[in-house]
């Protein structure tokens, strides 16, 4: 049974103060009857395309709108806005093919980066070199296994 049929049987209970049928439409058997109908292979690179092109639109809007904002000519505001579309669809585009490569080689590089940065603090706080880096790749290793905890446990929903 499709999930909107199971979805409209059970409204209709309910609208019918049915209680059993409503029980009956809620059982764990009857939920997971319902399957999910998804497009084919490529539906995966639906949710990228969407926030892709949601961000593609508002940066070159944002720059398209500060280069109208200092009265600049209309042939530099199509250049600039004709060169930030483009860049930014290739920046995305590799960066969402390069991420799903290297997740190994991108973890390596950014907890190094972290150790780094939190080494480089020792120039500011005077503490120890090792117990500074340390302690930043824990930090944001801490909160990098927090955002995959969520994104895993919210996986599906916007897609």
């Amino acid at each position: 049974m499709s999930l909107s049929k199971r979805l409209d049987q059970a409204r209709e209970a309910f609208a019918r103060r049915d209680m059993k049928a409503s029980a009956v439409a809620h059982t764990p058997e009857r939920i997971a009857q319902a399957g999910e109908e998804h497009a084919g292979a490529g539906s995966q690179y639906l949710g990228e395309m969407v926030y892709g092109g949601l961000d593609g639109i508002i940066t070159t809007f944002a720059v398209v709108s500060g280069v109208a904002g200092a009265e600049l000519g209309t042939h530099v505001i199509l250049i600039l806005g004709l060169a930030n579309l483009l860049a930014d669809g290739f920046s995305m585009g590799t960066g969402a093919f390069l991420s799903s490569v290297s997740f190994p080689i991108a973890l390596a590089l950014s907890g190094l980066a972290l150790f780094g940065l939190g080494a480089a603090k020792v120039l500011v706080t005077q503490r120890s070199a090792l117990r500074s880096g340390v302690e930043m790749l824990l930090v944001g290793g801490l909160a990098a296994s927090v955002a995959y905890a969520v994104g895993a446990a919210l996986k599906g929903i916007g897609g």
